[in-house]
């Protein structure tokens, strides 16, 4: 296991990025990477409450991630509303990008929840886009543990259009189609790597329960991409439509 001093040693390298200082070197990630899942965990943590990130204490949002199953929690300033406009100061090593499902509860889900529970607990769908970023150089070479402690590589969740009342199963059946600058993103068909974006929600209730933190009512939770991660670059829109669901849609400034 990492030791605390570990830990914290990592917290305080993360701290010092948010605050402006220079990119965390491969080499030093390697270095500061913990050895469990856990100890990324107690860096989330750490750090949310260090950078003072949530105003109430507590995160109103989460990104799911798929293969192994893990979880970020997000900043309260790091949710914005579609359209959503960024430049390159925005980012600190990479727009990357990902279109997703996330969903909103419209009451708290508890550990030991059944998916038949979750799905009742949702009072809204929502398209979405989450970008990528990540506080250290070369982020390929980076340890998958320093990764998870990095907030699992999150940048920003933009929160689009979305439907109001339980999760319906044809939300996963939905068309998405994505554009880059008016030019179609191709692929034959975009879908959720594991068929039903809210099957993850009881192992949430249960991780973020552990955390200290729980589900609470208003929370919204990103379910996983459906597209993969693909990097945008100053000077590019990228808009998606989910057919039973609505449109989201992020511009990046040109460099000036």
């Amino acid at each position: 296991m990492v030791s605390r001093s570990n830990i914290t040693e990592l917290t305080e390298a993360l701290e010092t990025v948010w605050r402006g200082g220079p990119l965390i070197t491969p080499e030093k990630a390697q270095q500061l990477a913990p050895q469990s899942d856990a100890d990324a965990y107690a860096v989330q943590a750490a750090l949310g409450e260090t950078m003072n990130w949530w105003v109430d204490g507590r995160p109103r949002a989460w990104k799911l991630g798929i293969g192994p199953v893990t979880a970020a929690p997000i900043p309260d300033h790091y949710l914005m509303t579609s359209p959503a406009r960024l430049d390159k100061t925005d980012c600190f090593s990479l727009f990357g990008i990902e279109v997703e499902l996330a969903v909103r509860l419209k009451r708290p889900l508890y550990s030991g929840c059944r998916r038949s529970e979750a799905a009742l607990a949702i009072g809204e769908t929502l398209a979405t886009i989450e970008l990528f970023d990540v506080r250290a150089a070369n982020w390929q070479q980076l340890p998958r543990t320093f990764l998870l402690a990095d907030l699992q590589m999150h940048g920003r969740l933009i929160i689009g259009e979305g439907v109001a009342g339980p999760w319906q199963s044809r939300f996963a059946d939905s068309a998405l189609s994505v554009r880059v600058n008016d030019q179609v993103l191709p692929c034959l068909a975009f879908r959720h790597p594991m068929g039903d974006p809210i099957s993850l929600l009881p192992w949430l209730a249960m991780h973020a329960e552990h955390m200290g933190w729980g589900l609470a009512e208003g929370d919204v939770i990103s379910t996983g991409s459906w597209t993969g991660m693909f990097e945008a670059h100053p000077g590019q829109r990228i808009e998606a439509r989910f057919e039973n669901v609505g449109n989201v849609s992020l511009e990046i400034d040109a460099d000036r």
